[in-house]
This record gives C-alpha cells, structure tokens and sequence, in this order.
C-alpha cells in the first residue's frame, strides 16, 4: 500500500490560493468592526495617531488641527486656527509635543496638554512643508520643504536653525533611523538620499537669529525611484517608498540598494504604514492592502466607500484611522467584545489536558494519549484520540499538537487508512466556529503535506473534494454575510 508520505510545496487553496499567513493576517483586520465618524469642515491633508496611550488622534483640516480624544473618542478641541493651511504633523516620541507645518513655510510646536499654548512658532522661507519629524534622542526636529532644502531646528534654543540644499525639489518625507543621527529623505525629485546628521558638529550651529547656510553636505547613498515619491516608512533595513500607484522598496544595508518596484493600486497611494510587522498602503482607489514585507504577498485588503485622502494606524492593528473626501475622518477599532470572545474560544479545557509538563491529570481516561505525547509518539497520541470520537477531545489534541510545533509530524507518513479518519473529521469540523481557527491548522497542514499523492486513492479523494466544498459553501455565506453589513455599515454612516 502506497504510504501518503510525499510533501507538496503548494499552500490549501479554496478558489485563490492563500497562505496560513493571509488568513491569520485576515482574521485580525476583520476584528475592526467598532466605527467613529468624525465630520471637519473642509478636505483633510493628514491624520496621525499620537504615539502614547490613549492613541488620540490629529486630523489636519484646513486652517485647524483637530483633536480626536482617545478616551472619549469624540473631537474635543481643535488647534488655534493658522492663516494657511496646515499640510503636515509630527509627535515626539513622548507624545508631549506635536509639530504642525504649513503651507507658508512655518513650523508651530505646541504641548499636547495645552493647545492653547504655543511653544515655538519658526518661519523657514523655504516653501511648502511636507516633511517633519522629531529626532528620537535629541531636542532637534528635522523640517523638509518645498524649495529642497533640508532643516535642522533646535527646539530649546529658539533661533538655532541649520539647512543645507539636500534635493532638487520639494523634500516629500523625513524619517529617522533608530540610531537618530542617520535620516532618510524622500523627494518630488524622483531621488532617496540617507544622510548623517552627525556632520553638522558645534562649529555650523548659530547663536544669532539668522538661519545658517551649510557648506555642500553629501549624502551617504541615493537612489533614483521611477517616479516622484510622496511617503516613505522604513522597516529595518528596508525603506518603502510610496510613488504613485507603486511602492519602491530599497535596501539601506551599506548603501542604498534597490529591491523592487511593485504595483499595489491603480491610483495614487496616499499613505504608508508598517503595523503588525506588515507593510500598510491606502489608496484613492479606495482600498487598504497589507503585505508581506520581505515576499511582498498581499495578504489582505480592505474596501472603503470613499476616497481615501490620508492613513494611520497602530502598530498591533488594534485601531485605524482614515480620512475621506469631504472631510471624513472614519476611525474604525477592534471591537472589545470580539476580542475577548478570541481569547476565550475555543470554551474548551481541553488543551490543558495534553499538557506534557502537567503533573496532574484530573481525568484517568486521557492517561493513553498523555503517555505516548511523553513518549513523544505523536502520530500515536492523535490516532488514539481520533478512536474517541469525541471534537471537543480531538480539537484539544489538534491544539496542542500545534503549540508543540508538531501537528506537521503527527499528520505525516500515513497510508491511506490512517489518513481518512483525519480527513473524516476535518470534513464534519471544518466550519464549526467554535474551533474551526483550530481545525484549519490541521487542514493546511493535510493539504500541504498529501497534496501531490491526494487523487491516487478515490475514496480520500472525494473525503477531499468534500472538504474544499465544505469550506468554499462556508466562504461564500461569510462573502454574502460581509457585503450585507458593509451595505448597512454605509446605511447607517449616512444616516449619521
């Protein structure tokens, strides 16, 4: 009897193929189901949530900042209203200070627990500013403008500025890398340059009120993007460089290095993010897409109803917000209630039952199964607990076998006989929501492992065919099920 014992390399597919990794990466952007909408008066340039808890948020729109309340998720105050619009924020690492440029080349610093109060206040003559961000270990904050020309302000000393001509046309992003001398800048030139601060020493710093022009500064590398960049985040290394409908991706590892350029959107992207160890990107065409940073898969995607102007998110995916045309900002947040229900599913005891540390097992029944887990016999201890018919018993196996690391090996090397009771189960537990997070695990794993030798016995063959059109049925009720409340979700927005 020909043994089922041939690994297949390509990941369970119902209708297009997706990884274990698309599917855990999807489960946690749908848990965003609690939704805030917030209407400013006029086309907001940019949101950003403040980098302490309780992650308030600030949406620039027009002449005001508004400030949306963490705790109370309401907008409770706005910052004074400027004479030109405000184009771009930054917070300090402490969340204390914000900085906030406009369109007329200034630069306002206020301290986030008193808007009313503004720190500093610096007039660059230097164009439009896009780019702006605090340095993370000094009172310094870097301003890129619309002429090219790169500043660097120190907050305490109140006159101290230095600039240096660092691109040919309006700088679009700064961004500092975590040992906070070396930055990246990003330009409408088509260009990305990675600076060292550490060349601007005590003998270029200014003691009057006049802006000091640098000598000729040098980058340490540059790299030519296909089109003019608009947003940069970095991730390790690696630096993700949002142009047009493309993200530009470049290795910084020595010098700049270029990886990929790959299309994400069929309009421009308008914001950038790396949340959950994922690549974030959000588009006037209405969506939001998550990808693998170092494959670049898509792993998920989330449609809006509206054209997106600006994006942020938290780092855990806990909570997102998302500025619309007509001056919408829709905040939308991981339902609280949802998220406990995750820790708690399955209600089962029954994982702490295979426990091979545990000293104590209240039930002498399991001593079979816990005795061959010991024995690190784990193809025996499933095959013992499939023999009992019982889910809740099997889907405690199933898990712990997983927390193991050794589903793979107790599903592995099975001839045809000892596959079907495996298959058996899955087919009648795939979609049972109380487990099927379990459950799936284990039918990746069949499917990856058995995928090349499926067909040659007829009968597991149809257990199979079973099982994808168990799941396929279930995708479709749940495809259906999202669309009728993204259509109530939009009823009830604009009813609001």
């Amino acid at each position: 009897m020909k043994a089922f014992s041939k690994f297949g390399v390509v990941p369970f597919a119902v209708g297009d193929i997706r990884t274990k990794d698309e599917i855990e990466e999807s489960a946690v952007w749908q848990r965003l189901k609690e939704n805030d909408i917030h209407e400013l008066n006029s086309t907001i340039s940019r949101v950003k949530f403040s980098p302490v808890a309780p992650y308030s948020i600030l949406a620039l729109s027009g002449l005001s900042g508004a400030w949306i309340d963490g705790k109370t998720r309401k907008h409770s105050f706005s910052f004074a209203k400027a004479k030109t619009p405000f184009t771009t924020c930054a917070f300090r690492n402490d969340g204390v200070l914000v900085a906030l440029g406009r369109e007329d080349s200034t630069v306002d610093i206020y301290p986030v627990s008193n808007h009313q109060t503004l720190l500093r206040r610096f007039k660059l003559n230097s164009g439009v500013i896009l780019g702006v961000a605090f340095s993370p270990f000094a009172n310094e904050l870097v301003v890129g403008c619309g002429d090219g020309t790169l500043h660097i302000i120190d907050i305490s000393a109140r006159t101290d500025i230095k600039k240096f001509q660092a691109h040919s046309d309006a700088i679009s992003a700064v961004y500092p890398l975590e040992s906070g001398n070396i930055w990246v800048t990003s330009s409408h030139d088509c260009t990305l340059k990675v600076w060292d601060l550490n060349q601007f020493n005590e003998n270029t710093s200014l003691s009057g009120n006049k802006t000091k022009e640098l000598p000729e500064i040098q980058p340490l590398s540059e790299i030519k993007a296909p089109n003019p960049i608009t947003n940069i985040v970095l991730k390790g290394s690696r630096i993700f460089a949002a142009c047009g409908e493309t993200v530009f991706v470049v290795d910084i590892k020595s010098k700049a290095e270029y990886v990929i350029n790959f299309s994400a959107h069929t309009r421009p992207i308008v914001g950038l993010a790396i949340v959950r160890s994922n690549l974030v990107t959000a588009s006037a065409d209405r969506t939001i897409k998550i990808f693998d940073p170092s494959s670049f898969v898509l792993l998920h995607t989330m449609k809006i109803y509206n054209d997106i102007t600006s994006f942020d998110a938290l780092p855990d995916a806990s909570a997102v917000a998302i500025a619309l045309t007509g001056g919408i900002v829709h905040v939308k947040y991981a339902s609280p209630e949802i998220t406990e229900t995750a820790k708690a599913e399955p209600t089962l005891t029954m994982p702490a039952n295979f426990r091979v540390f545990n000293q104590f097992v209240p039930n002498k029944k399991l001593t079979g199964w816990n005795r061959e887990l010991k024995q690190f016999n784990f193809p025996e201890a499933l095959d013992l607990v499939l023999k009992e018919n019982d889910p809740p018993l099997i889907v405690g196996m199933l898990d712990e076998l997983d927390r193991l690391g050794k589903l793979d090996i107790a599903i592995a090397g099975r001839d045809q006989e000892s596959l079907k009771p495996i298959l058996k189960f899955l087919v009648e537990n795939a979609v049972n929501p109380v487990w099927s997070h379990v459950v799936l695990k284990a039918i990746i794993s069949v499917e990856t492992i058995y995928r090349a030798v499926i067909r040659d016995d007829p009968l597991i063959g149809e257990l199979f065919d079973h099982l994808i059109t168990v799941i396929r049925d279930e995708l479709d009720v749940q495809l259906r099920a999202s669309r009728l409340v993204g259509k109530i979700d939009v009823i009830l927005n604009k009813a609001e």
